[in-house]
């Protein structure tokens, strides 16, 4: 396997149509949540219903590295966020076992911090 960089692979990634791989180990902040809607019930009142599985997404860099001096990127944000999909693509939801996974985490590892969202 034959591993090149940005910079000699230039012309290609401008002009041709062309897939890059790579394995990096990256730090992330790491969002887990529950797809929620709201309903109404019966009296008009709206009522919350979380959905099965879950919404995970990676956002780069963590805030804990994040300083005045990062330029944000093209759209003015600091941070970019990618969302942890099945291959397929066919679903936004991923089961909690299967991203904890994906991730490499063990369930028992104390790294979480907890925010209500409703």
């Amino acid at each position: 396997m034959e591993y090149y960089s940005f910079n000699e692979l230039e012309s290609q990634v401008e002009n041709e149509d062309i897939e890059l791989e790579c394995s990096i180990t990256l730090r992330a902040d790491i969002s887990m949540e529950r797809p929620r809607n709201y309903v109404k019930d019966e009296r008009g009142n709206l009522q919350l219903v979380l959905d099965t599985g879950w919404l995970v997404s990676l956002v780069l860099p963590t805030k804990a590295t994040l300083t005045s001096e990062n330029a944000p990127f093209a759209d003015g944000e600091k941070q970019m966020v990618g969302d942890l999909l099945y291959q397929s693509g066919e679903n936004r939801v991923v089961s909690l076992e299967d991203a904890l996974r994906a991730l490499g985490i063990p369930r028992d590892a104390k790294i979480w911090r907890l925010h209500r969202v409703s």
